[in-house]
């Protein structure tokens, strides 16, 4: 029993030199580790878990979130529109929403500032969420951005957009339980929050098999069936993937038909909405930043993703080309001293603000 005690006492003493030692170097800080759980909530839409919530305030990864009072990351808007100003709205994941960056240095404020000094008078409201396939995004549209009466919608297209890239109503509840023992404990918010990333990443590769994807979106993945030009780009490509000496990150998405039906659920979505909105939709394609060499394999994967957008009838934007000119590498977003090969830096949304003003015609008023 006196082993037992003095081994108790150790472990305490151990646990708490760790927890002092935490708070004097800040690391989980609670203050920095609420982030997307102080903004969001759960979503009145069916077809979202979650969605930003209106009049939230949160930093981030150290940078400032403010929700607007309409539920979106943007400066407020009147829903009428004024005479003689354009409107357009951008739909999109992460990238689009700015994650890791102050809300000017995203592409939609930045093509606003563009348009602003070409003298073209345009609202530029930034609709992304973060974690949002382009089912989601197209339903948070319809949710919160359509009574806004947009002339275009631009969406931007990423390379995880056909997949469940982020299981967030799953970690919306364990929050919670973060948010308490932020509140005593770092070291068991910090134990916590491991645990929390693995399950979270079980779920990816669980949510991401075919199998079970085809279960889970059952009623929002259209057939392919009868459309033998695209099922031979699938089957090309999965060919192509098998022959690959490792494995290509999102590239085997394209070659699932549950996958690009769902995809093709939602731009037919869109156009239904674009019919009754009277808006055009250009689709930009936002390259994955880190193809390793695989640039072919990528290139079809995202083929298939215009050849379903232009179907829709939806303008298609390539970015490819002007990120590999100006250096893909140079213009990734950098988190925790490594760089991101999904997340554009500021430089890369100037980038795309710069090929988007170039790809418009005068928005009409």
């Amino acid at each position: 029993m006196q082993r037992a005690g003095i081994a108790l006492l150790a472990l305490a003493i151990t646990l708490g030199a760790i927890e002092i030692g935490m708070r004097i170097t800040g690391a989980g800080d609670p203050s920095q580790g609420r982030g997307r759980r102080s903004y969001v909530g759960p979503a009145e839409h069916p077809d979202l878990d979650y969605a930003p919530r209106p009049g939230a305030r949160a930093t981030a990864g150290h940078v400032r979130v403010s929700i607007n009072s309409h539920g979106f990351r943007d400066r407020e808007y009147e829903r009428a529109r004024t005479p003689g100003v354009a409107r357009i709205a951008v739909l999109g994941d992460s990238i689009a929403f700015g994650s890791g960056l102050p809300l000017q240095e995203t592409f939609p404020k930045q093509l606003e500032a563009l348009l602003a000094e070409a003298g073209r008078s345009t609202e530029v409201l930034n609709l992304g969420v973060f974690g949002y396939d382009v089912v989601d995004e197209v339903a948070f549209f319809e949710q919160v951005g359509a009574g806004f009466q947009p002339d275009l919608v631009i969406l931007g297209f990423c390379i995880n957009d056909v997949g469940i890239h982020s299981a967030n109503s799953r970690g919306l509840g364990w929050g919670q339980d973060l948010e308490g023992l932020g509140k005593h404990s770092r070291l068991a918010r910090w134990l916590l929050q491991r645990r929390e990333r693995t399950l979270l990443m079980q779920d990816f590769h669980r949510l991401n098999q075919d199998d079970e994807f085809s279960r889970q979106y059952a009623g929002s993945i259209d057939s392919l069936e009868g459309d033998p030009e695209q099922r031979s780009r699938l089957a090309d490509l999965r060919a192509a993937l098998d022959a690959a000496a490792a494995p290509v990150p999102f590239a085997e998405w394209y070659a699932s038909e549950a996958k690009i039906g769902r995809l093709r659920h939602a731009f037919a979505r869109l156009a239904e909405l674009a019919a009754k909105g009277g808006f055009e939709v250009l689709v930009a394609l936002i390259p994955y930043l880190d193809e390793q060499g695989h640039q072919d394999l990528y290139g079809r994967a995202y083929e298939i993703a215009a050849l379903e957008a232009r179907r829709a009838g939806f303008e298609v934007l390539s970015l490819r080309d002007s990120f590999s000119a100006r250096g893909a590498a140079e213009l990734r977003l950098e988190r925790a001293g490594r760089p991101d090969p999904l997340h554009p830096n500021a430089e890369g949304h100037r980038l795309i603000a710069e090929e988007l003003l170039s790809a418009l015609d005068p928005p009409r008023s």
